[in-house]
């Protein structure tokens, strides 16, 4: 999306309380948002230049490794070959894509994704491409609400920059990239609600539908708080009927956008009270573990210093500055003219000031709740939201009211660099030479504005300049110098924190008595040993496309299983693996209590799982290791002897490779049916699919049940012969089927069906008629846009 196509054309042309400087024409904010998003691209890009010559595979780690590139490049090639994977048994309790709002696999934008994703075989390419995706979405949002608020161009450009490197948005919304697909799209819903241009009403409705679909929810809170605040603005200012009804199709629009994304939203709600998340800290006796809720102190004085971040009561850390803001918005703070705008008016009445300050007061509050709130955990999530609004505030009031750059401002903005480089030293003294070069380049980046403004004082005024005038109050309050310092400064701070991070790693790694991998620290999981090519997964694995249950027992490794071919997450899928295990951020809860994995699945989930694993499945003869395991297993060779001695009893042993044992059952299984009772006399598997599944089956008596090792989630039916038969659920875990009393044949069809699919097909439809509304509304102009007689809020 390009900015300055869809800049507001007349933002600027009015005067007042909503209005700009009163100097700049109508055309001035298409001329400032093609300047900062100029700007915004260039520093970008040389910032991203010197971080890959830095650290070339900086954004390929953790998650986006081990779940979200995987999993994309597996729904691609189901698209390639007929529709997006909503469910599949045999990657056990992670088998539920459609659960998990993440892989976005009802969404439309995420399968050109997948698609592309699907035919790059260079993954850490696929990385550095998401990542660039969510920079160029987020900053040339940013420029384009700075310039419609009133920032001028190396303001929203600083503002822009600031916001895509921040803290959480370098350092985690990398890794977790639906954190940063999603906070990328607030500024894009901000501008589409407030402008008036014509373009604000697709932009609402690809905005509102890019926030649902994002698989983010910890964005939705604070985007209904925006809602309310920029529509809460708008009508408490004077208005004609006209721009109410504008205002209305805007807000009509993002509604539309909202409902057209909601149906994967309203599927995982129903799946979610059977689902068991990954720990997070809950079963405290006070309600609160504490995990992950930043000191506030690391929160207010946020900056690209070199900070880690102290969470929880033991004083655990983050290594890498999550909590950095922009680095500009300190120091600025202490500079900006604050007893009124140069019309005269309260500051509240700027456009956009009071939506900005609700946002990051609520953001800086939300960091202190508990560690789990309703569904939503670890808030130290929630300081991206303050990281992207704050810079944007700061670049707005400079811009608008002016900076006042006397002695006493500048030791203002000095002593706060030097409480944040305090906090940084006593975060992690061994760091120090690090610590005191970023106090020394911001506290130089001051002088040289002291030094400038002590200049510019003396210029004379300009023939026809009146004193007072917006030139001059740009020149010598603002500062053209101060901004293109800012906006440096904001670009190359980020870079220290890689080298506190990559210092830190460093340090930990010697005291722990193993070698420095050279990486940064940062609090994940990272490695140079993960491979970088698809190919090499194909290359290093146990069998392309093999169907197995693969387990592990204990850690996998500094590989993750890589090398030894059978990857944890959702990363064997790279080779085609189904090992019976994925990324479990949703996973199905009575089938990992059972199996006892973790979320990545490894075998370390609870303290007996021999126990858990050995029990027998109630009204079978089995036990759960074998009713739940395939024709093929890969037992990892650290498994106790219990289990190996339970596999002996209906698997013969084939051979070993790389720290695996390979069993094979001696009696092969029709499709997923484990276990039949007696009754049963025969079971032959007629198709055996992901969603659904058929078999032709004879019975003979009172007791004809079938066992399917398929994870139960609702939406699960089975017919005979098209009629509908008794299926149960086995202890949370897996499907029981039991045929009519008596004598039989047929043909079986267990087949999954996405719960409230036509609620979903209703909110698609309602939706679909408010955005064609709305945009209706906007071409053919019912209200008029662009013509009101009152600026937009």
């Amino acid at each position: 999306m390009s900015a300055p196509a869809v800049l507001d054309h007349e933002a600027a042309a009015a005067t007042g309380p909503d209005g700009g400087d009163g100097a700049t024409g109508p055309r001035s904010v298409v001329r400032d948002g093609w300047r900062a998003a100029g700007l915004f691209a260039g520093v970008e890009a040389v910032f991203l230049l010197l971080v890959h010559w830095w650290q070339p595979r900086f954004f390929y780690f953790d998650d986006l490794q081990a779940q979200y590139i995987p999993a994309w490049r597996w729904m691609g090639e189901h698209l390639t070959s007929g529709g997006p994977p909503l469910i599949d048994p045999d990657q056990g309790s992670a088998g539920a894509w459609v659960a998990d709002l993440q892989y976005g696999v009802l969404d439309p934008l995420h399968w050109l994704l997948a698609l592309v994703v699907s035919h790059v075989d260079n993954l850490n390419l696929v990385a550095w491409g998401l990542k660039l995706l969510v920079v160029v979405v987020l900053g040339l949002g940013t420029t384009v609400l700075a310039t419609h608020l009133g920032a001028r161009p190396l303001w929203a450009a600083a503002a822009a920059v600031g916001a895509a490197n921040s803290g959480f948005m370098l350092w985690f919304a990398t890794s977790w990239w639906p954190a940063g697909w999603g906070t990328a799209w607030l500024p894009w819903l901000w501008w589409g609600l407030s402008s008036r241009s014509r373009w604000s009403v697709p932009v609402a409705v690809v905005a509102a539908y890019a926030l649902v679909t994002s698989g983010y929810p910890y964005a939705l809170p604070f985007t209904g708080i925006m809602v309310v605040s920029v529509v809460g603005m708008r009508l408490l200012r004077p208005r004609a009927a006209e721009d109410v009804r504008a205002l209305v199709v805007r807000v009509v629009a993002a509604a539309g956008g909202a409902l057209l994304g909601s149906s994967g939203l309203l599927t995982a709600s129903a799946l979610t009270p059977f689902s068991q998340r990954s720990e997070g800290g809950t079963g405290d006796p006070f309600g609160n573990a504490g995990t992950y809720i930043p000191n506030l102190l690391d929160v207010l004085l946020g900056g690209n210093t070199t900070s880690p971040s102290v969470v929880g009561w033991w004083g655990d850390k983050l290594p890498p500055p999550v909590m950095a803001t922009a680095w500009f918005v300190l120091p600025v703070l202490a500079l900006i003219r604050w007893k009124a705008r140069p019309d005269g008016l309260p500051l509240w009445r700027a456009r956009g000031v009071v939506p900005a300050a609700v946002l990051c007061a609520v953001a800086v509050a939300a960091t202190q709740t508990p560690t789990v709130l309703f569904d939503l955990r670890y808030p130290f999530r929630y300081v991206v939201v303050l990281q992207v609004t704050l810079p944007l505030l700061v670049a707005v009031l400079a811009s608008r009211c002016g900076l006042v750059l006397t002695l006493r401002r500048l030791l203002l903005a000095a002593v706060l660099l030097l409480a944040q480089g305090g906090l940084a030293l006593s975060r992690t003294p061994v760091l120090w030479k690090w610590h005191a070069l970023a106090i020394v380049l911001g506290l130089g980046v001051l002088a040289v504005v002291a030094l400038s403004q002590r200049s510019r004082s003396r210029r004379p005024a300009a023939a026809g300049e009146q004193a007072g005038s917006p030139g001059r109050v740009w020149w010598q309050r603002a500062g053209l110098l101060t901004a293109v310092l800012m906006l440096a400064a904001t670009a190359l701070a980020p870079l220290a924190s890689i080298g506190t991070a990559i210092g830190y790693q460093r340090v930990d790694a010697r005291a722990a008595g193993a070698e420095p991998t050279g990486l940064p620290a940062r609090g994940v999981y990272d490695t140079n040993v993960w491979p970088s090519l698809a190919s090499d997964f194909e290359a290093a694995s146990q069998g392309v496309g093999l169907n197995a249950t693969v387990i592990w027992w204990g850690d996998a490794g500094m590989d993750r299983g890589a090398l030894r071919g059978a990857a944890v997450g959702n990363a064997a899928l790279l080779a085609g693996i189904r090992p019976g295990y994925g990324y479990t951020s949703l996973g199905q809860a009575g089938w990992a209590d059972r199996w006892c994995a973790d979320f990545v699945g490894q075998v370390t989930g609870c303290p007996d799982p021999v126990s858990r694993l050995l029990e027998q499945v109630p009204g079978t003869d089995l036990t759960w290791l074998e009713a739940l395991s395939k024709d093929v297993v890969l037992l990892d060779e650290r498994a106790p002897a219990e289990i190996r001695a339970a596999y002996e009893r209906s698997y013969q042993r084939v051979g070993d490779d790389r720290g695996f044992l390979r069993y094979e059952r001696i009696d092969p299984t029709p499709g997923r049916i484990t276990w039949t009772s007696p009754a049963v006399t025969s079971v032959e598997a007629v198709t055996v699919g992901e969603e659904s599944e058929s078999y032709r089956v004879s019975w003979d008596g009172d007791d004809a049940r079938l066992f399917a090792r398929i994870p139960w989630w609702p939406g699960y039916e089975a017919t005979l012969d098209g009629k509908p038969v008794d299926l149960q659920v086995v202890d949370r875990t897996a499907l029981m089927v039991a045929l009519p009393a008596g004598h039989g044949d047929g043909i079986l069809r267990i087949e999954y069906h996405r719960p409230r699919a036509t609620l979903g097909l209703l909110a698609v439809g309602a939706g679909a008629i408010a955005a064609v509304a709305a945009l209706a509304a906007a071409v053919f102009g019912v209200p008029r846009f662009g013509r009101s007689r009152t600026p937009a809020g």
